[in-house]
């Protein structure tokens, strides 16, 4: 049995297109930097674990760990989601379901890896972005969010490389 990952969590080709688009506007490609991952919202606890459950079956790894009290899995993928235009994508953040009210589920944002070049992005678009608790710690993403919900944030380094520096390891 095949599992539909667009059935499971939505288009994310037309997703990832559609933050790209957004950032264009911006004036910022981030289609010239590496991808960390995408991400999604479970809508419910029971979608969560199902969703989990279903990608896992395409995946070679998931560090599932908690987060405000409940779990959040990182999935990396056998194979990359192709996201059109020449990029690609292996790792899935499966999010909880939303702990404010108002919250968005589904896709949820893009993350993209700037590395050196976080501070001078962050220096560049300040007066939009949201987030950003401590610029010295990698884990501590800048974000800019859309008026649908959807954001995209920028990393120094990417998740799977954040988690590893956490202890967690992608085998299994």
């Amino acid at each position: 049995m095949t599992v539909n990952i667009k059935e499971l969590i939505g288009d994310y080709g037309a997703f990832f297109a559609q933050q790209r688009s957004r950032m264009a506007d911006l004036e910022f490609d981030i289609g010239l930097y590496p991808l960390s991952h995408i991400a999604f919202r479970a809508a419910t606890d029971a979608d969560y674990m199902r969703n989990r459950n279903e990608l896992e079956k395409c995946c070679d790894a998931n560090v599932e760990n908690e987060w405000r009290g409940r779990a959040i899995s990182k999935l990396q993928f056998s194979d990359p989601l192709d996201l059109g235009g020449g990029a690609n994508v292996s790792m899935l953040e499966l999010i909880p379901p939303p702990h404010k009210p108002g919250q968005k589920t589904g896709l949820d944002h893009v993350a993209i890896v700037l590395g050196e070049h976080i501070d001078p992005f962050a220096q560049r678009y300040r007066e939009m972005l949201i987030g950003e608790n401590q610029s010295s710690l990698p884990s501590a993403p800048y974000r800019i969010s859309f008026k649908d919900g959807s954001s995209v944030k920028f990393y120094r380094v990417s998740l799977k490389d954040l988690v590893i520096a956490q202890g967690f390891s992608f085998d299994g």
